[in-house]
């Protein structure tokens, strides 16, 4: 065979390629199982696909606006959504261009599973974090005492998402390791000491101070900072005044905190 002919049956090769259609994408009408067969209890508005053990992507069967789909772990759909296996649960939701993720704890394999939303990021781009360990709390009535190295203990919560803090103690507890802000305002009257100064105190040890040595008749000191802690680990708000036995601390005064990440 000549080079000539050996390109002009290419050329042919290269025709008849081009004039075969292509193949033709499978469609499934049922749900489909990789590596696992799919639990027949789907609800029959639901298209799920299965992955080994325990993950799902589903989405409703119809188009139209408003539609949903998920990735799950741990879930399956006959109307209610329910736990695969007997385990901790999870859930992630596109629906309207918002994004939603949810958790559950451990239940039974079959058992109705009961969400906790952890975040939503909306079609805005707004992050909202519903359990975000977070407090705010101010001293109940004003105090007059000796404030030298007292940490202060503010009753009237205004916020207190997972009950960290203990208005018993004035202690903020980390659930979780991670870094956290804390802010801590405190107003004292009638203050004539040579000095006073507020800090935040870790485990009992000085993270943040402010001082003034003002004498007025009211006298405000602020303070924030951010504060890498462990799980278990606390933070606490101090005064320390040097040179006054009694001065009163007014009921404006704060401590507040929140996890950053």
């Amino acid at each position: 065979m000549t080079k000539a002919r050996e390109n002009s049956d290419y050329t042919g090769l290269q025709g008849d390629l081009a004039l075969k259609s292509p193949v033709a994408s499978p469609v499934f009408t049922g749900n489909v199982g990789i590596g696992v067969t799919p639990e027949s209890a789907w609800h029959s508005s639901l298209t799920a696909l299965q992955l080994g053990g325990n993950a799902s992507i589903s989405a409703q069967t119809t188009q139209g606006s408003s539609k949903q789909a998920y990735f799950s772990q741990n879930l399956y759909n006959d109307g209610d959504q329910k736990y695969i296996s007997t385990d901790e649960a999870s859930e992630y939701r596109q629906q309207n261009g918002t994004h939603t993720f949810r958790v559950a704890p451990s239940g039974s394999a079959d058992s109705a599973i009961n969400w906790i939303t952890a975040m939503i990021i909306d079609n805005a781009g707004i992050v909202r974090k519903t359990y975000q360990p977070a407090f705010s709390a101010r001293i109940s009535a004003a105090v007059t005492q000796d404030w030298g190295g007292v940490h202060i203990v503010p009753t009237n919560v205004q916020v207190n998402t997972g009950s960290h803090y203990s208005t018993s103690t004035g202690k903020f507890t980390a659930p979780v390791a991670g870094t956290y802000m804390f802010t801590y305002y405190c107003r004292m009257d009638d203050l004539t000491a040579s000095y006073w100064y507020i800090s935040l105190m870790k485990n009992g040890t000085m993270m943040h101070r402010a001082l003034t040595d003002e004498n007025n008749t009211y006298s405000n000191l602020f303070i924030a900072g951010v504060i890498s802690m462990n799980a278990n680990d606390y933070v606490q708000a101090r005064t320390d005044v040097v040179g006054d036995q009694s001065s009163t601390i007014n009921n404006e005064t704060s401590f507040s905190g929140h996890l950053i990440g």
